[in-house]
């Protein structure tokens, strides 16, 4: 059987459970894909975490790997390319949020999606109205997302039209798009996703109402300059949402960033059915049932594919925000559209949460 996994972030392989097993046999990177383990052992204790996975190679030999960088999947199902034969339309599949909402289908809301991209193949699933690479610093150029999907299948969550690919519609099918090409691979750096969101602030002639971050990556010296952006976003009522991890990484102390920054609201997902254990990090805004979810794939081959994690929670948190934003702009509400998603939505313990398609507030 194993254990499907998932590397969230760089990590160094080792020949027994603990960081004194040195030196290390090799390293992996984070990746969209599945890698199945053969089990889990109790080890040295490394920033809290304890658990180590490993793999037997064809020496018969275990190679462990520090589980304080791995997602589980406990869940049914797989990751990966499938065929869709029904239409799934997620504007329809969250039970709480209200009608009037859905009705809006997201129009005249403009979101931000940085990630690696949006692949040509899908575009026409998308009203998209500004483009900007920040690898390579070009606006409306080339963002195509060929090699990992990662954005594509973001962007199928928070609104797919479904006029090319009709068996995936969004949350928001009528919201305008920005699509910011901060990486390639899925692995994403500072300086890039720094990059576009500077041009956001700055350069970028149409303001974005809500921020999409399903990523995470390392902040050394530019700390400041996210905090202050953050901040300026803030002030100009733009909301940012990132991905804030999955299963026990929630119950640390510090989530990954830019979850953990102020000025952004940190999406979790959890597995259920669930025994919660722990604190949950002061910093999560909102929590999602850990699922199978269902998007866009990039390539001819496989227009969709399947995929888990709370990058995909982050997304359908987005597409909920979009839809409430959009009913403000048409409607007298008396309040912001982040009160009144708070309002139409339940707080999270565990007797509500469920396996069902759900946003659950904190």
């Amino acid at each position: 059987m194993g254990i499907n996994v998932k590397i969230r972030k760089a990590i160094y392989i080792r020949t027994g459970p603990g960081k004194s097993f040195e030196p290390p046999v090799g390293s992996i990177s984070p990746s969209g894909n599945v890698i199945v383990m053969n089990g889990i052992e109790k080890g040295e204790a490394w920033r809290g975490v304890s658990d180590w996975y490993y793999q037997i190679n064809d020496k018969g030999e275990k190679l462990y790997y520090w589980g304080g960088g791995i997602d589980v999947n406990d869940s049914t199902g797989s990751s990966g390319p499938i065929t869709l034969t029904s239409i799934l339309n997620y504007n329809q599949a969250i039970n709480n949020i209200p009608d009037n909402w859905r009705n809006t289908l997201g129009a005249d809301v403009v979101v931000a999606i940085i990630d690696t991209g949006l692949s040509a193949l899908r575009a026409s699933n998308f009203n998209v109205i500004k483009t900007y690479d920040s690898i390579n610093d070009i606006v409306d150029g080339d963002v195509n997302d060929n090699i990992s999907g990662h954005g594509t299948f973001v962007a199928g969550i928070i609104g797919a039209n479904g006029k090319q690919d009709k068996n995936i519609i969004g949350l928001a099918p009528r919201a305008q798009f920005i699509i910011i090409r901060a990486s390639n691979s899925g692995s994403f750096g500072s300086n890039e996703v720094g990059r576009g969101i500077d041009w956001l602030l700055n350069k970028c002639p149409v303001k974005p109402d809500i921020i999409n971050l399903s990523c995470d990556f390392p902040v050394a010296t530019n700390g400041d300059f996210f905090e202050s952006a953050f901040s300026k976003l803030a002030n100009q009522n733009t909301t940012v949402l990132a991905a804030g991890g999955n299963n026990d990484d929630i119950f640390q102390s510090s989530l990954i960033y830019p979850a953990n920054a102020p000025n952004v609201l940190a999406v979790a997902s959890l597995k259920a059915p669930n025994t919660v254990q722990g604190t949950l990090s002061s910093k999560v805004a909102y929590i999602v049932s850990q699922q199978n979810f269902v998007s866009l794939g990039n390539t001819i081959a496989n227009p969709y594919s399947s995929d888990w994690g709370s990058s995909f929670a982050t997304a359908l948190t987005t597409g909920a925000l979009a839809l409430a934003i959009s009913f403000s702009k048409h409607n007298a509400i008396g309040g912001t559209p982040l009160n009144l998603l708070q309002q139409q939505i339940q707080s999270f313990d565990s007797s509500n949460f469920t396996t069902n398609t759900q946003i659950l507030k904190i």
